[in-house]
């Protein structure tokens, strides 16, 4: 734990940013390392906010894990919400300081909330499993010792897209997000 914190601070204190929005990214990644690990996660390709952050190293924190449920998967969303119960005991072991989780999923089915207590705070690690079809095939990469599915930059860029289209309230992450793919698809045409 004391590595762990120590390598928060530091890159907080490098990027001008929270250590909570560091640690968070922290329990976030290790979220999707431990869940490609399993069997469960067959089916699932991480997108969104997180599939930049995490698959292309994009800088920016995000605020939720976006999984996108490929052909029959969203049938097992429930069997891959029981990787949740088996959290507590991965992230106890991986930081090496007694963490408790709780599933919040009472807000929408395939939504969830994991409040994990620690540090005398909650480290909330937000988790959505959306149904949906992409045109492109996802890449394989790798995310700590784990190989993830991650959309296409392209995919993530038209899924931007769409969030503000159809969105009530602009969210600036969208905009900038589209701003940061267009810079790694065609970088000459940014500059």
């Amino acid at each position: 734990m004391e590595d762990l914190m120590n390598r928060v601070k530091k890159i907080a204190m490098q990027e001008g940013v929270s250590e909570y929005k560091v640690f968070t990214s922290e329990i976030q990644r290790i979220f999707i390392e431990e869940f490609f690990r399993t069997r469960v996660s067959r089916g699932y390709v991480l997108f969104g906010g997180a599939g930049l952050k995490f698959g292309y190293r994009e800088k920016r924190y995000t605020n939720d894990v976006d999984f996108g449920c490929l052909g029959d998967s969203w049938s097992k969303v429930n069997e891959a919400l029981g990787f949740f119960a088996d959290f507590t005991r991965i992230l106890n072991k991986r930081i090496g300081y007694e963490v408790h989780c709780k599933v919040d999923d009472s807000k929408t089915a395939g939504y969830i909330f994991v409040n994990c207590h620690l540090l005398g705070g909650i480290v909330r690690i937000e988790v959505e499993f959306t149904d949906f079809e992409i045109m492109d095939k996802p890449e394989k990469i790798k995310i700590g010792s784990s190989i993830v599915l991650v959309c296409t930059l392209k995919e993530i860029k038209a899924n931007k897209i769409a969030a503000l289209v159809c969105r009530e309230k602009i969210e600036v992450r969208d905009i900038y997000d589209i701003f940061a793919i267009e810079e790694a698809l065609e970088p000459e045409l940014i500059r």
